[in-house]
């Protein structure tokens, strides 16, 4: 996973299948839990860095900046064959 490369993008390229409508005009659909690591969010614009408890960040707009741990909510794990 690139650092110029939404949470989003990469999981989408990992087969999972995340809840979005940005290309609607709707937002706050892609959301998930960051427990560990550090992401920059464009939107709200933000630098987030969990040490301790959980920040809700959107997947669409958030660039990772360390390794991450996140919960996912509304995405359906890939197909395994």
């Amino acid at each position: 996973m690139s650092s110029e490369e939404t949470l989003l993008d990469a999981l989408v390229e990992s087969g999972f299948r995340q809840r979005n409508a940005c290309r609607n005009g709707v937002c706050q659909i892609c959301d998930a839990e960051l427990l560990s690591g550090a992401v920059l969010q464009r939107y709200p614009s933000k630098n987030i860095n969990v040490a301790q408890g959980a920040e809700s960040i959107y997947l669409c707009t958030s660039y990772p900046r360390s390794n991450l741990s996140i919960q996912l909510i509304r995405a359906e794990f890939p197909v395994q064959d």
